[in-house]
């Protein structure tokens, strides 16, 4: 039976703020987001009750950050650290929606300006590392899924994308193709091979 959102009358600051193990409940958060998610993409939640839930979710993280003790370190991170760990938990986290620049920093127990600082001598940027390693995952999953119906919406809610649309510029854009013609450039590339 599916919950309703109005069961949910806890607010979200005391819950997050009452909890003695933060760090479970993100994850518990974070798999409450990919079950909306999914919900919302195979059409089993209403959308008034997706965006609904959505909000009490999006009140909960904000909760969850405002009181997440932060971690200092015992002694600064170099730039290389930061660089090494950032890019580890980008790559690990990069599936969750709620992957964001603050949400890094919050992990590595930095602040966020450090953590620009950190990327000012590369050619890159915090942001730009978390979109490009999404959009490398994301191209990967469309060469399994290639000819599946429904494939591009499927792995842009998979990799944390907001919707198909965004995701499908964000892809033209770094690739020069839509994912479907990637898709089935890719299939004819496979077929030609064979």
């Amino acid at each position: 039976m599916p919950l309703h959102p109005d069961a949910l009358r806890v607010s979200p600051v005391t819950a997050a703020a009452s909890h003695p193990d933060l760090p479970r409940a993100r994850a518990v958060l974070d798999t409450l987001q990919e079950l909306i998610a999914r919900g919302n993409r195979d059409r089993a939640l209403a959308p008034t009750e997706a965006q609904r839930l959505e909000a009490i979710l999006g009140d909960l993280d904000r909760a969850l950050e405002a009181t997440a003790p932060r971690r200092r370190q015992a002694s600064p991170l170099s730039d290389d650290d930061i660089l090494r760990r950032a890019h580890a938990y980008v790559v690990a986290m990069a599936r969750l929606p709620s992957l964001r620049v603050t949400r890094v920093a919050a992990e590595l127990g930095i602040s966020v300006r450090r953590l620009h600082i950190a990327f000012t001598n590369h050619d890159t940027t915090i942001a730009r590392l978390i979109l490009e390693t999404r959009l490398s995952r994301a191209r990967l999953d469309l060469t399994t899924l290639a000819g599946h119906r429904g494939a591009v919406s499927i792995v842009s809610a998979r990799w944390g994308f907001a919707t198909p649309a965004s995701f499908s510029r964000a892809f033209r854009r770094e690739f020069g193709m839509s994912p479907g013609a990637w898709m089935r450039s890719d299939r004819d590339t496979i077929s030609e091979g064979q």
